[in-house]
């Protein structure tokens, strides 16, 4: 997926279902199937108006003849009943996070949907129409949080008040990340706006752990030593949360993970965590030699935010490279490392693309090396634009006056193992400051 895509018009398919019902369906229900296409991140259900039509009798006299209610219920494949839109004639739509009023949020699986049609009465003949629209899963880049407290720990915001502010901050996703605690995951409730993720932040004196993406991971938060903590971590990543390791090298808080960086059961570093200090350069050199070394690890950013006292929620956040605003492609993303680091919402907004394979991805390169290109916009000028690979910062481009926008390929040599971009941005006395970091693109002799 490249910023390119994202300029792609929503695809909508669309069928109308013409039901006539008659007077012996009066009173009871009548099942009309439809097909729900591979691939869909939206249902909607529109029926036709039904309006009373006008009549004049032999003396000239106009009557309003009222046309039927129609009550309408949505079933999915696995008969679970998912929307009911009474006698309504507005339009539902049915997402796996959210949904109209009187619909239920629904993993949106391909096959055989039912409506349920139903009059209570009918003199005559009626015929109704319903539009099944399905919008297509397409390239979508979500900017979100992935590192948040609430009241429920030692934040100071509601869980209401925390997911506001996401909106204001005009974040994508929030990922509720309280300590040692999963009581603030109940209050949690996903909106067209915001997709809301449970979280867990597992507290130890020698080091903190993420679970994102489950309710409640783990039956228990308490460990001594590493290896009761690796069995924490192994039972949430068993449970289906993505495991992040975090702030590694946060020694202002003595916060720093005191083991083997390498020895545990997760699938992500947290390697920008608040402001862009020493803990985060320390954790980015140490991810650059592992990278050189050969490692393949993906890594994410958070905020960490408690109040608006010393953090701003979402700086930095983690933007994603997804199909849809679920949450499971979302946790998918991360995981996979289709993912940057911005320093706030207006940072720059990066894509690498070798093929098929993205960043996060392994890309099969023949002997002559792999054609990246590499797409960046919401640029300024003096912005730099680093190239790094495992020979270290191997290109530059400086961002001239007047341009927003960038796209080059390159071709990276096999033997250099991965891509990854920096940008970086003067502050306001000319210093720079990392605007962006982007995962990797690894490369392998194919």
């Amino acid at each position: 997926m490249q910023l390119s895509d994202l300029k792609q018009a929503p695809v909508w398919r669309s069928e109308w279902l013409t039901i006539e019902l008659t007077p012996a369906d009066a009173g009871r229900y009548r099942r009309v199937p439809f097909t729900l296409a591979e691939g869909q991140q939206l249902l909607e259900i529109r029926p036709e108006v039904w309006t009373g039509e006008e009549r004049i009798d032999g003396e000239g006299f106009a009557y309003k003849k009222i046309r039927p209610y129609v009550d309408i219920t949505v079933e999915n494949p696995e008969g679970r009943l998912v929307a009911n839109l009474m006698s309504r004639t507005t339009p539902v739509w049915i997402g796996e996070e959210t949904a109209s009023p009187g619909c239920l949020p629904t993993r949106l699986v391909s096959g055989t949907w039912q409506l349920l049609l139903g009059v209570k009465a009918l003199s005559e003949n009626f015929v109704c129409r319903v539009e099944i629209r399905q919008l297509e899963r397409q390239p979508q880049l979500l900017l979100g949080e992935t590192h948040a407290h609430s009241c429920h720990s030692d934040g100071q915001l509601t869980v209401e008040r925390l997911m506001n502010k996401a909106v204001e901050n005009r974040l994508d996703y929030l990922i509720l990340t309280d300590h040692n605690t999963v009581s603030g995951n109940r209050e949690l409730g996903s909106t067209p706006e915001l997709t809301a993720i449970p979280g867990l932040e597992l507290t130890w004196f020698s080091g903190h752990a993420n679970l994102l993406g489950v309710a409640e991971p783990v039956t228990t938060v308490f460990a001594n030593g590493a290896a009761e903590m690796a069995a924490v971590m192994a039972e949430g990543r068993a449970a289906g949360a993505v495991v992040v390791i975090n702030h590694p090298f946060d020694r202002t808080f003595d916060l720093a993970w005191e083991h083997s960086l390498t020895a545990f059961p997760n699938q992500l570093y947290e390697i920008w965590n608040g402001p862009y200090t020493r803990r985060n350069r320390d954790a980015v050199a140490w991810w650059q030699e592992q990278l050189a070394l050969g490692a393949r690890y993906r890594v994410i950013g958070g905020s960490d935010y408690h109040s608006d006292l010393d953090l701003t929620l979402g700086q930095p956040a983690t933007a994603v490279w997804t199909w849809s605003r679920a949450r499971a492609d979302i946790l998918a993303a991360l995981e996979a490392g289709h993912s940057f680091i911005m320093a706030a919402a207006d940072s720059p907004r990066v894509s690498l693309q070798c093929g098929d394979a993205m960043m996060g991805d392994v890309a099969q390169s023949a002997a002559g090396g792999a054609a990246v290109r590499i797409e960046a916009d919401q640029l300024r000028a003096g912005d730099r634009i680093e190239v790094w690979t495992a020979a270290g910062r191997s290109r530059t481009f400086v961002v001239p006056p007047g341009a927003v926008a960038f796209a080059r390929e390159l071709r990276v040599p096999v033997d250099e193992r991965f891509c990854r971009i920096e940008v970086w941005r003067p502050d306001w006395d000319g210093e720079p400051q990392l605007a962006t970091l982007t995962n990797p693109l690894f490369l392998q002799a194919g």
